[in-house]
């Protein structure tokens, strides 16, 4: 499928018509034919105010989707951008991810690790976690 037909199937999921989104999208309900018959390529800013009118861009460009995100999800990736630079790598550490460019001793490896924190939750100063510790292997 084509990133015609593919418009056209976002236009569709959206339950509007040709002249509803070319409205939206500011161009003329031919212009908008000839983008979903693949005559024309839309431009970025006719891209731009197609996603910011519910269309799902990149899969009209490429035929992927990313699945969307539960809004818990949501809520990490907004507290992760609002956060300091030293709660982001702790935060990256708790998770077992490691910080690009991060040195070594930063990564959780080994058994399982967790930790579920709740409620509203304020650092104002440095913070250090510890986990675990010293296990003696049986050999």
């Amino acid at each position: 499928m084509d990133a015609g037909r593919r418009l056209k199937e976002e236009r569709e999921r959206l339950g509007l018509t040709q002249i509803d989104l070319a409205a939206l999208c500011g161009v003329g309900r031919l212009a908008q034919g000839n983008y979903e018959s693949g005559a024309r390529h839309p431009d970025a800013v006719y891209l731009s105010r197609a996603a910011t009118a519910g269309v799902d861009v990149l899969y009209v460009l490429t035929g992927r989707r990313e699945p969307s995100q539960a809004p818990d999800e949501q809520a990490l990736i907004a507290g992760y951008r609002a956060a300091s630079p030293e709660l982001r790598a702790a935060a990256l550490r708790l998770l077992g991810a490691q910080a690009v460019g991060a040195g070594a001793g930063r990564t959780i490896s080994g058994g399982e690790q967790g930790q579920v924190v709740m409620g509203d939750q304020h650092v104002q100063g440095p913070m250090s976690f510890s986990v675990g510790g010293s296990r003696k292997r049986k050999g």
